[in-house]
């Protein structure tokens, strides 16, 4: 669960499958 943890903090990104963030080509970081 830390890499969750580390996804919101890193990218601030409201979602709920922020797990999925790094394996999403489509999002970016701000």
């Amino acid at each position: 669960m830390a890499s969750t943890v580390h996804v919101v903090r890193h990218g601030e990104v409201h979602n709920p499958e922020s797990i999925l963030y790094g394996r999403q080509p489509g999002w970016k970081l701000s």
